[in-house]
């Protein structure tokens, strides 16, 4: 059986590269490997940069308060922006 859905653009402004976290309302946080930190909200194709120098980004987490906590391997930290 061949799968005909189509897929859906979510984001189409990143460098490509990067680790990501999705919220329960449905935003999108890509770290990138450009060593920025992006939002895309539910219902977008584009983000808003929201901060944090990175190096390395290899892991993003957003808690309940909307603070993002990104683990850069480079600089051997887990930034966090609030």
């Amino acid at each position: 059986m061949v799968n005909t859905t189509q897929d859906v653009t979510i984001a189409n402004d990143s460098d490509g590269h990067g680790v990501s976290f999705i919220n329960v309302p449905g935003e999108i946080y890509l770290a990138e490997s450009a060593g920025k930190v992006i939002k895309y909200p539910s219902d977008a194709t584009s983000g808003t940069i929201v901060g944090v120098r990175l190096s390395q980004p290899s892991g993003v987490f957003v808690d309940q308060c909307d603070n993002i906590y990104v683990t850069d391997i480079a600089q051997h930290r887990i930034a966090k922006k609030s």
